[in-house]
């Protein structure tokens, strides 16, 4: 109902729309729109709600002279709404020259003439903790911005993700915010095990191939399912080589937040 009356208000629908099969009527003579939804799985993914929420997002992607554009974390698409194809792909973690972009258009730093001092690997080292993640570079940069890249390589021994994070509570200032709240997705309730293999695989940088996962984890029920429902909601990914793994910054906070189970080699 939250979402129903947000898109009135964003649509000018206000008046006469009292159910989402009314929008027809109420913009059919709307002018050309584009309706952007972000992170729509705050939303869609709880259970209750979703048929709601996909019924909802179908009526809307059918409105008369709209373009509908959403965003969420994961590989998942709501059901009900015909996506333009090709699907576009899902985003992945930044190579690292645009990494050292970012950094340096919010730092100034500049690479020394002289690669024998050192600072080329440390900030390489900086930037391999910060898994080439937008989020994690930026807020990274702005801590450089008064800190060392010696210095914030020291912290993070101590700190790891939870000094990235500024002014403000929400996912786009805390890194550690961002990552609980892929931890809270009430898709991950689906394979009551992969929260145990999260914290397994934190402690396996080359990640491991979904074949062996009975090998690292043999008391882990189901590990395909569990393996797919971690990608689902994008705490784990795939490899050029399929091997399972988690991003620099995921790894860190799971090891610092969370125990895991038996790991058997």
């Amino acid at each position: 109902q939250a979402l129903f009356k947000e898109v009135l208000s964003l649509l000018s629908l206000d008046d006469g729309c009292s159910s989402p099969r009314s929008f027809d009527d109420g913009y059919a003579r709307g002018e050309q729109t584009i309706l952007v939804l972000d992170n729509f799985e705050s939303p869609w993914e709880g259970h209750e709600s979703r048929s709601e929420v996909e019924e909802l997002l179908g009526r809307i992607a059918d409105l008369p002279n709209l373009t509908l554009v959403v965003t969420l974390r994961g590989l998942e698409r709501p059901r009900g709404v015909a996506w333009t194809k090709p699907f576009l792909p899902p985003l992945t973690a930044l190579d690292h020259e645009a990494s050292r972009k970012i950094f340096v258009d919010i730092t100034d730093y500049e690479y020394p003439d002289s690669p024998q001092d050192g600072c080329q690997d440390e900030l390489d080292a900086l930037l391999d903790l910060c898994g080439d993640l937008p989020l994690a570079v930026t807020l990274m940069a702005h801590l450089a911005e008064v800190e060392s890249i010696k210095k914030l390589l020291s912290r993070w021994r101590e700190e790891s993700t939870s000094m990235l994070e500024s002014e403000g509570d929400d996912r786009r200032s805390n890194l550690d915010m961002s990552v609980m709240l892929s931890l809270e997705s009430p898709r991950l309730d689906s394979a009551p095990d992969a929260r145990d293999l999260l914290s397994i695989l934190a402690f396996l940088p080359d990640g491991v191939l979904e074949d062996e996962l009975d090998l690292v984890a043999p008391r882990i029920r189901q590990p395909a399912k569990c393996s797919a429902t971690l990608r689902r909601i994008a705490l784990a990914y795939e490899d050029e080589s399929g091997r399972l793994k988690l991003l620099a910054p995921i790894r860190s906070f799971v090891i610092r937040n969370q125990s895991p189970g038996p790991i058997h080699l």
